[in-house]
């Protein structure tokens, strides 16, 4: 996986779950907030059992 990611155009950029909250200031998190990707549905990736990935959608408050 290193080594595709060497050779893309927009590098992965390994990052804590604390790290990637920090995209989401000033947004107001939908439910069920940040979460790893499996609370959203495992036909999101291959293995999610083998995944560590964030997701989370914010709304920007009126």
């Amino acid at each position: 996986m290193d080594e595709l990611y060497r050779q893309a155009t927009a590098p992965i950029v390994p990052r804590t779950r604390d790290r990637i909250a920090r995209f989401f200031d000033g947004f107001e998190l939908v439910e069920p907030g940040l979460v790893d990707v499996q609370v959203w549905g495992t036909d999101l990736v291959e293995n999610p059992k083998d995944s560590v990935q964030y997701v989370g959608v914010g709304r920007k408050p009126e």
